[in-house]
């Protein structure tokens, strides 16, 4: 990595160049792994890395601030408490200023040449604002991350798993999907995204009300009506968890996510179809319930699933309740 301390001081950039921002909470050794994949593999056009530690225990944030001492050229913000995701990568990119940045999960490593493969989309042309690239998981097995935009449909389809039925295995029903080419897309999932920082910042960033889940679902949606697109860029790969901010927080991860998505229905969807959506969580939490009271009667002892009966309990009780 070539961090260019006159650029970090204001001057000219040239066009080529990023800064990286990793946004963690409490996985420091899996930060001490991300920084050191960009170390490696960032390239020169890198100029500079900043860290906003979210974490809130003193585990976490020691374990942070050594795996940013560990790379000089890193730096590390500590906000006053958790901004959330959405948040926390605003506050690192306003810290930043070359062209473009890339925002990173603290569980995420980029490879060699994904940040040349990222940029080479994005200067290839200037209606591009965003572009993914493939994540894989430690065994080098593809993550499919490219998605449609959610409706009340799709929602229903995919948490009750029909989109297995034949006639519904297409790219507009399955979860997700991993195309073999670079090609606009309508989203991607933020755990590695790029971004044109003029684009990111005609939409002023993520929107911090989304502490977590669906920011970047809902930026690339604010992203598409200010006229720019975004792109999914297969050769550009880079390693990712998934869900290790959140291991072991299952009730509270599993309700923010559906009220993430009751934000995001609301705000670009309107009333009718937020209040489908209501019905739709509210049938599926319903299914997941049975299921896992099934579960805990077949196997009395079985602690994960009587956790999961409280987990969908609550979700079905945010949902009747309109997420109040």
């Amino acid at each position: 990595m070539a961090v260019d301390q006159s650029a970090q001081m204001g001057a000219a950039r040239p066009p080529e160049a990023y800064d990286a921002v990793v946004v963690h909470f409490e996985t420091p050794e899996l930060l001490a792994d991300c920084l050191d994949s960009l170390v490696r593999h960032g390239g020169e056009g890198l100029v500079s890395i900043v860290v906003v530690d979210n974490s809130t225990s003193s585990t976490g944030r020691a374990g942070a601030a050594a795996a940013v001492n560990a790379v000089g050229s890193a730096r590390l913000y500590k906000p006053v408490q958790n901004l959330g995701y959405g948040a926390g990568a605003d506050a690192g990119v306003a810290m930043t200023g070359s062209p473009h940045v890339l925002v990173l999960n603290a569980d995420a490593a980029i490879t060699e040449g994904a940040s040349q493969a990222l940029l080479g989309v994005l200067e290839g042309d200037i209606a591009i604002g965003a572009v993914g690239p493939r994540l894989i998981d430690a065994e080098g097995r593809v993550h499919p991350s490219v998605a449609r935009f959610p409706t009340p449909a799709r929602v229903l389809i995919s948490e009750t798993g029909a989109w297995k039925l034949p006639g519904l295995r297409t790219s507009d029903w399955r979860p997700f999907v991993d195309p073999p080419r670079a090609a606009p897309v309508d989203w991607v999932l933020g755990a590695a995204l790029m971004f044109r920082r003029e684009a990111f910042m005609s939409v002023n960033g993520f929107d911090p009300n989304y502490f977590l889940y669906y920011e970047e679902v809902d930026l690339c949606r604010r992203l598409v009506a200010a006229g720019w697109t975004t792109w999914y860029a297969p050769t550009a790969t880079i390693a990712h968890v998934g869900g290790a901010s959140t291991a072991g927080r299952p009730l509270a991860s599993q309700r923010v996510m559906y009220r993430s998505l009751a934000r995001y229905m609301s705000l670009h969807e309107g009333p009718r179809q937020s209040t489908t959506l209501r019905v739709v969580v509210v049938v599926v939490a319903l299914i997941r319930l049975i299921r896992v009271v099934v579960d805990v009667v077949r196997c009395t002892d079985h602690p994960p699933a009587r956790r999961s009966v409280s987990v969908w309990w609550h979700v079905l009780a945010d949902a009747a309740g309109g997420w109040r």
